[in-house]
């Protein structure tokens, strides 16, 4: 039989002694199904010495055949960095015999070597057979019977790509809530109280209170719930299993409770559990058949990117960004209390709370899936992995599918041992140009257009380029240490990492060219250049990445060497023709105009692109009409680095470094300096912002200002007990952690300091266990600090910010 489909989740399997690639997918009419093929066989290369004769090289590919566990070799021509090596091909009849079976290779006296050793078996039949999971798939061979919970099971003879047809995903969101009597819910002692359910026609809550209601399905425990969901899950089929956060906790906790109660989160369409990885970041959960997707982290790492900006990203923050709208304003630290007193009404809005965070999970995950989608087409792996993978992985990943074109091998991955002594290495980094601390008019910014690939691509630097003195074109100066170095770059041929990136860039030209030709921006299109871009941008980074298989200090030093030479050049011609450069900072710098014009700028620009390296290009970034620059701290007088805010002709404030978009001061520090910003840059009235600044101290002394206002949030970066020095988000988290909360590395301590006397973490409170707040606190460590660079620069005296109480220095402005 012949049947198209869509592949979701791809993995390896053995059956009997016989090993298969499992695919498991959607047919364009909703059938499941699963494709099981087992003609493909894993396989690595030996690389042979030098100048060996083939006659040789046959003999040996010969001779290996007759270890255990080999199907069959294969001499074949490779390079390795562009140098040619003859090596031979090693087929295995099983996956599981690699290890032996390379080890019986290395002790062969002509092979110097293994390569592509390390890429996993699924991973390698999608290059290989140029399947890119979600597009359409044709499978050839038998319908058989087998115990899996899908339509059609294939016996497949042949597996061939159709079109870049994408599917079009049946997505489930998914939300726990959970019996909280100690905030943090603890795995071995806190039932599920709560789950919902959110999806195209699915709408509902489980819940084991008798609860009136729309959309409430009552059950008799948490067993049942459990149940319940494992039935509805399997019912509705769906695609794709979304949660917010769920791989770092709903689902382990859902398996925690399940095993609790004796039962099985058997979720998988082949009858397994849920699958935990604990060892990934934040952990990681696996479902076979259905693609789990932790959206929470596909969000974080693709904005990261550059795109959005946020100070924090729970669903709330993230919705009301993302969505314009946010979750359902409920006291969620009363949830276990209203459900001891079986409080209906509460618990009723508890029930909404829950629906609409699924709702919100929901429809974030429908907003992100052309981006998720489009990173699967580039990198061609699993949706499971690409809505987890690193940046540099999505760098390796898209190097391992187009080197083949360059037929070069695919190093190992580096043992840890060489990993460590990599991070040891370090390099000159971006130049930054000091900034005189101020507040400048008629302001114009520029940047250079993805500055670090355009080197790459112009430079053709790359691991296989890396040549000797008088081989090759030098870079500029290389600190290292006490001397002066320059490495060296041939043009005598391409080198396969600029090659693959020159072909990104083009493609994103092409795409952003024929966007601007649409009335309407295509969703699909944008995330298509998008996602261009972020694997573009990544690949700099690559270069210095401890884990790369293609790693190269020497690589990125060059390119940041050739960025510092092309931002100082630019900088050298801008102040030659008499505009003055306020801040210069790797790839981007602002300038006043002073006497000049705007389009004495813009000419200067033209003409300085025309000199530029092919591909290479200045742009403008913005005009400003205000910018103000502040001091480092300590006093010396000189510029703090990105750290500066700049107002535009339409009122729109760019802010860099300050605490505004920083969540670890306290509210009230963060709206009094973006509220001073906002006085200094539009209306250029710094009187108005000291008056501004002696209201709020006044109103603070007299504590007329909410206790939610003081809030502090701040991020445990380790576990409670690796700290040596106790500050106060610590002494919060470790009085949370003796009433039984569970408080791990990455959680948001919140707490107020309270007045009274002691050291300031003795006076740390949860916020609903303060009694008021610190005035004096709240004035001299958070507000005067937020807004004293900005005061410096209106030459308002250290001094007189730091005078008690009175605080005569401004009372007097």
């Amino acid at each position: 039989m012949e049947i198209d489909f869509y592949p979701l989740d791809i993995d390896g399997i053995t059956h009997g002694q016989q090993a298969y690639i499992r695919m498991i997918g959607t047919t364009p009419k909703g059938k499941k199904v699963c494709v099981l093929d087992k003609n493909f066989h894993h396989y690595f290369y030996a690389s042979l010495t030098e100048n060996i004769s083939t006659t040789t090289a046959k003999k040996i590919a010969k001779d290996i055949e007759n270890i255990p566990g080999v199907h069959a070799t294969a001499v074949e021509g490779k390079k390795h960095l562009a140098q040619p090596v003859m090596t031979i091909k090693i087929s295995l009849t099983h996956p599981k015999e690699l290890q032996n079976v390379k080890h019986q290779v290395n002790d062969i006296d002509d092979i110097t070597g293994n390569y592509e050793i390390d890429l996993p078996y699924e991973r390698r039949y999608l290059l290989d057979n140029n399947i890119t999971p979600l597009t359409l798939t044709k499978a050839l061979g038998t319908s058989i019977q087998g115990d899996m919970n899908v339509d059609i099971i294939i016996d497949a003879d042949q597996v061939l790509p159709v079109n870049e047809d994408m599917i079009q995903p049946k997505i489930l969101a998914f939300d726990i809530e959970v019996y909280n009597p100690y905030i943090s819910p603890r795995e071995q002692q806190d039932p599920v109280i709560m789950l919902a359910l959110y999806g195209e026609k699915t709408r509902k809550v489980i819940t084991w209170k008798n609860i009136k209601g729309k959309n409430i399905q009552y059950v008799k425990d948490e067993k049942a719930l459990i149940e319940q969901f494992i039935q509805d899950i399997k019912e509705e089929q769906p695609d794709y299993l979304i949660g917010y956060f769920s791989d770092g906790f709903d689902l382990p906790y859902l398996k925690a409770r399940a095993k609790k109660n004796k039962i099985s989160l058997d979720l998988g369409l082949d009858g397994t559990e849920v699958n935990i990885n604990r060892r990934a970041q934040t952990g990681a959960a696996k479902i076979t058949g259905i693609a789990h997707i932790d959206i929470y982290k596909f969000i974080k790492r693709i904005t990261s990117g550059g795109e959005i900006e946020l100070e924090s990203y729970d669903l709330d923050t993230v919705a009301k960004e993302m969505l314009g709208e946010g979750k359902h304003k409920i006291d969620i630290m009363a949830l276990a209390k209203a459900w001891e007193n079986d409080n209906e009404k509460e618990l009723s809005e508890y029930a909404v709370y829950n629906l609409k965070d699924a709702e919100l999970t929901y429809k974030l995950a429908e907003k992100m899936l052309p981006n998720l989608h489009e990173m699967v087409k580039l990198v061609g792996q699993n949706v499971y992995d690409i809505a987890r993978m690193t940046f540099g992985q999505y760098v390796e990943w898209y190097l391992i599918k187009n080197v083949k074109h360059y037929n070069e091998l695919v190093p190992n991955r580096p043992l840890y041992g060489e990993m460590e002594e990599r991070a040891e290495e370090s390099y000159e980094g971006a130049y930054v140009f000091e900034p005189l601390p101020g507040l400048y008019e008629d302001i114009i910014g520029f940047d250079f257009r993805s500055l670090y690939p355009s080197i790459i691509i112009a430079h053709n630097i790359c691991v296989s380029t890396e040549t000797t003195k008088g081989e090759g074109e030098p870079t500029p100066a290389i600190q290292e240490g006490k001397k002066s170095t320059h490495y060296y770059y041939t043009k005598k041929y391409e080198g396969f990492i600029p090659g693959i990136l020159k072909d990104i860039v083009g493609r994103r030209a092409r795409i952003k060219k024929m966007m601007k030709q649409q009335a309407r921006k295509d969703p699909i299109m944008n995330a298509r250049q998008y996602g261009l871009k972020i694997l573009a941008n990544s690949f700099y980074g690559y270069f210095g990445f401890s884990g790369a298989r293609w790693y190269s200090n020497n690589g990125a030093a060059s390119i940041t060497a050739w960025a510092r030479y092309y931002i100082q050049a630019t900088i050298k011609r801008f102040e030659k023709e008499g505009f003055t450069t306020r801040y210069g900072d790797t790839d981007s710098l602002y300038l006043t105009l002073g006497k000049k014009k705007r389009n004495d700028a813009m000419k200067l620009m033209e003409n300085i692109n025309k000199e530029l390296p092919e591909g290479m290009e200045l742009e403008l970034e913005n005009y400003y009409l205000r910018g103000i620059f502040v001091m480092k701290k300590g006093g010396d007088k000189k510029g703090a680095k990105k750290k500066y805010a700049l107002i535009d002709e339409k009122g729109f404030i760019k802010v860099r470094g300050f605490e505004t978009i920083r969540g670890d001061w306290s509210v009230i520090a963060r709206e009094t300096q973006q509220r001073v910003l906002e006085i200094i840059l539009k209306e250029n009235n710094p009187q108005k912002a000291a008056t501004y600044i002696r209201d709020i101290i006044k109103n603070v002394q007299q504590k007329k200002l909410s206790a939610e206002k003081m809030i502090i949030k701040k991020q445990l970066k380790k576990e409670i007990k690796d700290y040596d020095s106790i500050g106060p988000h610590v002494a919060v988290a470790q009085r949370m952690q003796e009433r039984g909360m569970k408080i791990q590395a990455g959680a948001i301590i919140k707490f107020i300091v309270d007045e009274g006397k002691g050291m300031i973490r003795d006076r740390a409170r949860i916020p609903d266990e303060a009694k008021s707040y610190d005035a004096e606190y709240y004035i001299n460590h958070q507000i005067l600090p937020a807004v004293q660079p900005l005061l410096d620069v209106l030459h308002i005296k250290e001094e007189e910010l730091q005078k008690n109480h009175q605080q005569k220095g401004i009372m007097d402005y």
